[in-house]
């Protein structure tokens, strides 16, 4: 890949990647041929392999690994929105804790409590790609305590390395 922006949901496996944008989840291998990242940045959660990091040119390579601010911004959003869903299903509960829906019941309120019920069904439902989510997301941040860079034969001037709150200027021969 060359100048250009890659973004996978699990993992990257290329020869090389030069001056381009990439991003992805699980990890990134770059080590057949002469398995070079260079130039651009790379953003991953897990691993990144590579034979070579970085080119004699000196040429500005990023890697921001390990990351997680966009997870946990991810992660916070999904938990709020299940408590959201939680607490209308709450109300729709305790709306018909106090309602008669047997034979004495009125018209009106049998079909109050019908539609309530269709409508917390419908409510828990939602809660399943929510849940889904959540927990992808959560592998996702699972990542993030085994981030590694590992480059096999050399690292040259130029490359910035990011894993978490670390950095690692690579500026003398």
């Amino acid at each position: 890949f060359t100048a250009c922006v890659i973004t996978a949901g699990t993992s990257i496996n290329t020869e090389f990647i030069i001056r381009s944008k990439t991003k992805a989840v699980m990890e990134i291998k770059c080590t057949e041929g002469q398995g070079t990242i260079s130039g651009g940045s790379t953003e991953c959660m897990g691993q990144v392999y590579c034979n070579m990091a970085g080119n004699r040119h000196r040429d500005k390579t990023l890697f921001k690994l390990g990351d997680s601010a966009e997870c946990l911004e991810n992660k916070r959003s999904l938990e709020s929105a299940l408590i959201k869903i939680e607490q209308e299903i709450e109300k729709i509960d305790w709306r018909l804790e106090g309602l008669d829906d047997g034979e004495n019941a009125s018209i009106e309120g049998k079909s109050f409590t019908e539609a309530a019920k269709r409508i917390r069904e419908h409510k828990e439902l939602e809660k399943e790609p929510i849940l889904a989510r959540l927990s992808d997301v959560e592998e996702a941040l699972r990542l993030t305590s085994s981030a590694a860079l590992h480059v096999r034969s050399t690292v040259f001037v130029g490359v910035i390395i990011d894993i978490g709150e670390f950095r690692q200027v690579i500026d003398h021969d």
